[in-house]
């Protein structure tokens, strides 16, 4: 291999002195040198894998060659045997992802919005208290996957008591199935997470308030409809509409995150947004 790496610090040498050197002709050079002295296939195959090892282990050997010097030549050699130069890895996502962020910004001023409107409009409509809850329970709750809001949203269309105090907190129970969540009970052949969620203040102010006004309430198809819907009128946001449910919550998770005096850290952010399993329904991750 003495050939090839005279050959190499000979380019190496050359750029040093600032002798115009163009990497492509000795990535030719090398790439001949090697189909003729060293190539066990003969003179008219190249194994390009062998020979791009070898190059590089000549390269460690001469340790004096400029780091420049090394990436340009092996650049051209890559090049030349790969039609590409240097390998990049794909850049791993983010914790923070801009979309996300993007989406959060629409919703950045809901919470001050629904005070007012609290404030300022008597008389609030069933499908207005339904709405207060499902966003107080993802924005203030931490209930930020579509399957958990769901849950909550049958369980206050379909029952009367859904309340239930135990010690000092009151619970709502829920049952849901989503991915990547243990399932605790079965039924039927059928497996689902049964969990009790826990309310905060406002939360379980806009559960009463709707459990009083119930009976006139006009039922949409789902919860993440009720939700965007409400929040697109309450903060006049219209893409809020074009949002992906699963953006829209994480966009709720980051919100809470950032709440002051919140404790809620990126990796739990993944809990209540239902990546793994929810933070919501554990009142000690609250």
């Amino acid at each position: 291999m003495e050939k090839l790496k005279r050959l190499i610090e000979h380019y190496g040498n050359n750029t040093h002195l600032e002798v115009t050197e163009k990497p492509e002709h000795y990535a030719i050079a090398i790439e001949e040198l090697w189909r003729k002295e060293y190539s066990q296939s003969g003179a008219g195959a190249v194994n390009k894998a062998q020979l791009l090892s070898t190059v590089l282990s000549s390269m460690r050997e001469l340790d004096h060659l400029n780091e420049t010097c090394r990436k340009a030549l092996l650049d051209a050699l890559r090049q030349r045997l790969f039609k590409n130069k240097e390998y990049k890895p794909k850049r791993s996502k983010p914790i923070v992802d801009s979309k996300v962020v993007a989406a959060k910004s629409l919703i950045d001023n809901a919470l001050a919005k629904a005070d007012t409107l609290l404030l300022n409009e008597k008389g609030l409509t069933a499908n207005k208290h339904l709405f207060l809850a499902l966003m107080y329970a993802a924005m203030e709750s931490g209930l930020c996957f579509s399957e958990g809001l769901d849950a909550l949203y049958q369980r206050l269309l379909a029952s009367n008591e859904v309340l239930v105090k135990i010690g000092d907190y009151w619970i709502i129970e829920l049952h849901y199935i989503r991915s990547n969540h243990e399932t605790n009970t079965r039924e039927n052949g059928k497996a689902w997470t049964s969990r009790p969620f826990y309310p905060g203040p406002l939360t379980l102010f806009a559960v009463i308030g709707f459990m009083k006004s119930k009976p006139m309430v006009c039922i949409e198809s789902s919860a993440m409809e009720l939700l965007k819907k409400g929040l697109t009128e309450l903060t006049g946001e219209q893409d809020l509409i074009k949002i992906g449910n699963s953006r829209l919550l994480r966009a709720c998770g980051m919100l809470i995150r950032e709440q002051p005096g919140s404790s809620m850290g990126s990796f739990l952010m993944h809990y209540a947004t239902g990546d793994v399993s929810s933070a919501s329904t554990s009142r000690c991750q609250r």
